[in-house]
């Protein structure tokens, strides 16, 4: 889906808004982490004043309540109360603001304890009259040792209360620390944001005004058939894109104009020159036709002649040789124009066989290990014996014609598998490579447009002309050792038919 154009003040505009956003969050974060933290630290800090303040209502009261009994007075009494009830209102504030299992236990049995030592202490006014001074004093004394286990438990809520102030700062400080380093994390993302978006914003408008640039250049050297440009990312620089476009097609139609005369008459005078080629190349066609003609149809005749006259003579092996090499002319002749069956083409390559075999005696050894079902498939014509006179010519020829030449044609899946491999003189490395890099591409261009001979090529390209992309020539050679080639035939082929292979 394209990307709907956008003008370059709704981009600025649009990331001002990300940038404010993104800086505003950070402050947002910030602001409420050191809150949360700032109140935890000052709750307990209130917490640890409120320990001591009630530690100084404690001593205040028992001073108080000691004055009493030395002289027992409406104001010393009141003095005293008002301490036990302000020690009472800081546990109870303790015990609303403490977070802490622990401490909260604390301070339930501190609140029981300033509760028995009040009562206490109110056990002793209201027995004053009526006790002696021994029982008063041992009164006291129980009172005392409540007032100190009271004094002992607010100095170990104290030293816990200091405990927890110390995590809460600590924890402060890593938080601290964790924040400053997020921000910083964030910061930097946001600087690496910015800078993404400058480079991308300066793409954005260096890549289209270039494409512009480069366009004007085509249209002024005439590249009036370019296609027209576009610029998707920026409404202004679209509209530009446009303008040119249109200036574009204008000057193409003015150049057009002019320019159709002067192709008229070239192409006028390219369709005269190309009349007379081809009346040439007929000419020569029919030359040829007749020279292909004369030739092949004289030489059998003369084979013919000579045939009858070893007939006569009683030679028997001539007679052979010349009926074979008739059967080969008569078979090129005659099956060249359409395709034959793989029997044809194994007796045409029997034959040849039989003429070489005479001609080299015992140097040459070829042999044919025919396994195949499929003889009466079709196939072009030629194309086992070329193979078999290259692997005699040009591997066995360097050797004064003395190796072997192995024949073996098999059925293997959907296709016929031919190989034909040789003990000759083998292919060097650059010349196999060249070979190899045909069958690869299938491209070939022939050296000699005037020569008849069919080779390794011309084989392989009549092939691919017939069956496709499935007839296939493998070749393989080391040199110095031999060459084996590989041709697969598919039984059902998918090519089509010319007249001519």
């Amino acid at each position: 889906m394209n990307q709907r154009p956008t003008t370059f003040k709704r981009r600025l505009t649009s990331f001002m808004l990300v940038v404010i956003a993104v800086f505003s969050a950070i402050y947002v974060i910030m602001f409420i982490a050191f809150s949360y933290y700032n109140d935890q630290y000052s709750e307990n800090v209130n917490n640890y004043f409120t320990y001591n303040r009630l530690a100084n209502e404690i001593n205040r009261a028992s001073v108080e309540f000691d004055n009493y009994l030395q002289n027992p007075s409406e104001t010393v009494y009141e003095n005293y109360t008002d301490s036990i009830e302000k020690a009472r209102l800081s546990v109870a504030e303790l015990k609303t603001a403490s977070e802490n299992e622990r401490l909260y236990y604390s301070i339930v049995g501190l609140e029981e304890m300033i509760l028995s030592y009040a009562e206490k202490n109110a056990d002793i006014i209201d027995q004053m009259d009526t006790s002696t001074f021994q029982d008063t004093y041992r009164a006291r004394s129980d009172s005392l040792t409540i007032y100190s286990y009271i004094n002992i438990r607010i100095s170990d809520a104290m030293e816990q209360q200091t405990v927890i102030s110390k995590e809460i700062f600590d924890r402060l400080n890593v938080n601290s620390r964790e924040l400053f380093v997020l921000t910083l994390l964030i910061l930097a993302s946001a600087v690496i944001f910015l800078l993404l978006f400058i480079l991308n914003f300066s793409r954005g408008i260096s890549t289209p005004v270039t494409q512009l640039s480069e366009y004007a250049k085509q249209i002024a050297v005439g590249g009036f058939d370019a296609p027209d440009i576009k610029v998707e990312n920026s409404l202004e620089l679209n509209d530009l894109a446009a303008s040119l476009n249109t200036m574009k097609a204008k000057l193409g139609e003015l150049f057009e104009e002019q320019q159709s005369k002067v192709q008229l008459e070239a192409r006028l005078h390219e369709r005269e020159l190309e009349n007379l080629r081809i009346s040439n190349e007929l000419k020569n066609t029919e030359l040829k036709v007749l020279q292909a003609q004369i030739n092949p149809h004289f030489l059998f005749n003369t084979l013919n002649s000579i045939n009858r006259l070893a007939f006569l003579n009683d030679n028997h092996e001539i007679v052979a040789i010349i009926e074979a090499l008739s059967e080969m002319l008569r078979y090129s002749l005659n099956k060249i124009s359409g395709p034959i069956t793989l029997q044809d083409e194994i007796d045409n390559l029997k034959r040849y066989i039989y003429i070489q075999q005479v001609r080299f005696k015992k140097k040459l050894n070829i042999e044919l290990d025919i396994h195949t079902e499929h003889l009466d498939m079709e196939l072009p014509c030629l194309i086992l014996q070329p193979l078999v006179e290259n692997s005699i010519i040009h591997g066995l020829r360097s050797y004064n014609y003395d190796g072997d030449v192995y024949v073996k044609i098999f059925d293997e899946q959907e296709a016929a598998i031919v190989t034909i491999a040789d003990t000759g003189i083998g292919i060097a490395p650059a010349t196999l490579l060249s070979m190899q890099s045909f069958s690869a591409t299938g491209t070939f261009t022939p050296n000699d447009t005037k020569s008849t001979s069919i080779g390794l090529s011309n084989v392989e390209m009549r092939l691919r002309q017939y069956f496709g992309v499935d007839g296939t020539v493998r070749i393989e050679s080391i040199e110095n050792e031999g060459t084996t080639i590989t041709l697969t035939l598919p039984f059902t082929k998918n090519a089509k038919i010319a007249g001519g292979f």
